[in-house]
């Protein structure tokens, strides 16, 4: 009979056991944020045409993360964990990005909300910058908490500020759950951030 080298014997343990790890581990779960839908016969208060951009969005550094990122309270002691399963299909930053110019969109019943330019070009006539200092689940809620500004993009002046702090529950114990919470969150400040785009809008002056 043949003999087997141990060599090749032990290569072929090794991978049976590799393929048997990797069939064994869990699915990586990819999500993205889902926005309102408000009815076409919404009529927007705001005189079209107009052109709205979104950006930038600044997060703080926990949060510039692939992975869902949760919030675990214990003996007092807080600690932020990405969920090493759950990610974003995409940077959060543009996951955020993309919610909010949707959120908007359908808030102000028009398609011209865009991301704005990566550059110092001014576009549109109103800019929306947000900063996220807080955006993750603590098992129970979501908490959305940070800032959000508005610009004339024509003359690069402030027109005016506000604070985001808005919370969802969670309904259930997966990630599923903490996105679509945070997708309810992410309406919910949009919601208030286009209320105040309207009282703060003052259409141009048209000329002679």
């Amino acid at each position: 009979m043949k003999r087997i080298p141990w060599s090749a014997r032990v290569g072929g343990v090794l991978a049976v056991l590799f393929v048997a790890g990797c069939a064994s581990s869990p699915t990586v779960r990819y999500y993205a944020f889902s926005a309102r839908r408000l009815p076409e016969t919404v009529v927007s208060k705001m005189p079209p045409p107009r052109v709205i951009t979104v950006g930038p969005v600044a997060l703080a550094d926990y949060l510039n993360h692939p992975n869902v990122t949760v919030r675990r309270i214990s003996d007092g002691a807080q600690t932020l964990v990405h969920l090493e399963f759950d990610r974003w299909g995409g940077s959060f930053r543009d996951a955020v990005t993309r919610a909010v110019i949707d959120n908007l969109s359908a808030e102000l019943a028009q398609q011209n909300v865009l991301v704005a330019p990566r550059s110092d070009t001014a576009a549109g006539d109103l800019g929306v910058s947000l900063s996220i200092n807080r955006f993750e689940s603590n098992g129970v809620r979501v908490e959305l908490q940070g800032a959000w500004f508005l610009t004339d993009t024509a003359t690069r002046q402030f027109r005016a500020a506000g604070v985001l702090q808005t919370s969802a529950p969670v309904v259930g114990s997966d990630a599923a759950a903490i996105v679509v919470a945070m997708s309810q969150a992410l309406e919910t400040a949009c919601s208030e951030l286009a209320e105040r785009m309207r009282q703060t809008w003052v259409p141009p002056v048209a000329g002679p």
